[in-house]
């Protein structure tokens, strides 16, 4: 590595870091809720509820010893600055946390691997890695029959859980989306990096919010605490705090990041609405990436 490879790379090497830093909690309670919790149930066993602590680590491992092989043998890069600056091992631990409870890792890890490889051979086109392997995989287990974000413990027995309880983090929804409060303190943790994109998960959730209240008053039976509940379950603020603000795939200009931020809103909030769940900001953000170069061009 070049001596002077921290001042030179600074902006990259602290945003992925502060990313890794804001996901700890995250993986620590999705460990306590869909492992440990679940294996005192007695419905996995103890080596199995540990795959939620320790899957994540592996990735980030497992994924920067195929960037070493990426650029240092077959690109033959003459330092590591590409590999420890990248933001492949990030992103791919992000798609490990939006697949579900009870996902096959025989299929999420392989899918996790393509999709890496997709969106490395596909450049010239601006496509979220994490938005693509969730629509991807969400559309696999659907066709399988198997397209469901309950844990063991939450298959096996009817769920209620206040606004308050979802707002923690305790709803039906994917590995590690479901947190409103861990969201938003890894908002506050990220803010610590002046160029983190700040403005696009606050307009994705405002105007989520207002789509999904406007479509919640022409349904008699859905009230702003259900929205409310919708949005900490479907992990809009997970999704719009750790994967729509992704700098490689989003906006760079002003304007571009208040038309992705409405994109999404309008998308996600139609689709949560008519019943798509927790693949519906992953399908908003995907179809925002690939349209950011033109979003760029609003003035």
């Amino acid at each position: 590595m070049k001596k002077d490879f921290f001042s030179n790379n600074k902006i990259l090497f602290k945003i992925n870091l502060l990313y890794l830093i804001a996901l700890i909690p995250i993986i620590i309670f999705s460990y306590l809720k869909n492992g440990l919790a679940v294996y005192q149930a007695h419905k996995i066993s103890f080596f199995g509820s540990l795959q939620y602590l320790c899957i994540p680590i592996l990735i980030v491992i497992l994924v920067y010893c195929l960037e070493i092989l990426w650029f240092v043998y077959i690109k033959k890069d003459k330092d590591f600055d590409d590999v420890i600056n990248s933001s492949v091992p990030l992103i791919c631990c992000l798609c490990y946390l939006v697949s579900g409870p009870r996902d096959s890792l025989f299929i999420t890890v392989p899918l996790i691997v393509v999709t890496m490889f997709i969106t490395k051979f596909l450049k010239k086109v601006s496509i979220n890695q994490v938005a693509l392997f969730n629509v991807v995989l969400y559309g696999i287990l659907y066709a399988l029959g198997l397209a469901n974000n309950a844990n063991f413990l939450e298959a096996s027995q009817a769920t209620n859980y206040s606004l308050m309880q979802s707002f923690i983090g305790y709803g039906v929804g994917a590995i590690g989306v479901t947190s409103g409060l861990l969201g938003i303190i890894g908002y506050i943790i990220l803010l610590f990096n002046p160029y983190y994109k700040k403005s696009i998960p606050l307009y994705c959730i405002i105007f989520y919010f207002v789509i999904a209240g406007t479509m919640a008053v022409f349904k008699a039976d859905v009230t702003i605490t259900d929205v409310l509940v919708g949005m900490f379950n479907n992990g809009i603020i997970f999704a719009s705090v750790f994967v729509a603000a992704l700098s490689i795939y989003s906006p760079m200009m002003s304007s571009g990041k208040l038309a992705y931020g409405m994109l999404f809103g309008l998308i996600a909030g139609i689709l949560v609405a008519i019943g798509l769940g927790g693949v519906s900001p992953y399908i908003a953000i995907l179809f925002a990436s690939i349209v950011t170069p033109l979003l760029d061009r609003i003035k």
